[in-house]
């Protein structure tokens, strides 16, 4: 944007130089005769002006040259600043978005799955309506944060687990594997909850008898790997191809970690469904 700023850089130049010259011309004919040198004579100054000007002009040009260039690193990266934070609120209005998300929907489930009861065992379905509440007080109660330790996180999902055990009863079975290296690393906040979620309806749902769902965590150095399997119908029945909670999963993983995060589905020669999630192993407090 120089070419803007140009009259304002010649009336500079033109003004420091002419101030330049007054102060050394009146300078010298006040100290030279102090210190014994007689009088100055520095000349015509009709003929002086232009003379110092143009000695002083390349000078006064690499001045400027140089605070502009310095002014216009500083404006860069003053943009650059902005946009970054423009570009960090955007991605925190849309994971919030996302995380309020997932609210609802396990909620919506959770009270079909209380209503499904309600005409047949009604005791059972009371209990799941108070373990619903201890679920959405423990909710409430969470900090504002994007992350939490896996430890927080599995303390959360036994919550849940105990409504999804009253809900399916004897048949569901919960197996757990978590390596205690992987306890302390962060991961996003309720990231494993629509993925048994996802397991428990397209798994165990459609499954007559006696269903499995195991939930596993190992860390590899700077690397954490959470996977839920479910011993259902298989891919071939639509199993976790769609969903909210699998494309919210996706979503947020994108926010958050970006390419360094990977959610992938595949179906084990046992048959089910395995979810399985990579991402980085960041250490959080100790749980």
């Amino acid at each position: 944007r120089w070419p803007a700023r140009l009259p304002a850089y010649l009336a500079a130049i033109l003004v420091g130089g002419v101030l330049h010259t007054t102060i050394m011309w009146l300078s010298r004919l006040a100290l030279f005769p102090l210190a014994g040198l007689g009088p100055y004579d520095y000349g015509l100054m009709r003929y002086r002006y232009p003379m110092e000007f143009a000695l002083q002009l390349p000078n006064s040009v690499l001045i400027i040259a140089v605070l502009h260039g310095w002014r216009g690193y500083q404006e860069g990266r003053q943009r650059e600043l902005r946009a970054s934070r423009l570009e960090a609120e955007l991605a925190r209005a849309r994971l919030e978005r996302l995380e309020a998300q997932l609210d609802p929907h396990f909620l919506f489930n959770t009270l079909n799955g209380i209503s499904s009861l309600m005409y047949t065992d009604a005791a059972r379905a009371d209990r799941m309506l108070a373990r619903l509440a201890e679920l959405l007080r423990l909710n409430f109660a969470r900090d504002g944060g994007s992350e939490v330790t896996l430890a927080q996180e599995l303390a959360w999902l036994e919550a849940y687990l105990e409504i999804a055990r009253l809900r399916f009863g004897e048949r569901l079975t919960i197996r757990t594997a978590i390596a205690a290296d992987a306890l302390a690393c962060r991961v996003p906040r309720l990231i494993l909850q629509p993925l048994v979620e996802n397991a428990l309806e397209h798994g165990v749902e459609k499954r007559a008898g006696p269903a499995v769902v195991r939930i596993a965590a190992e860390r590899h150095g700077d690397r954490l790997t959470l996977v839920v399997t479910d011993d259902g119908p298989g891919l071939q029945a639509g199993t976790g191809k769609h969903g909210v909670g699998l494309a919210n999963t996706r979503a947020r993983l994108a926010v958050l970690h970006g390419a360094a995060a990977a959610l992938g589905i595949a179906e084990p020669p046992g048959g089910g469904v395995e979810v399985r999630l990579e991402l980085p192993a960041h250490a959080g407090a100790a749980p």
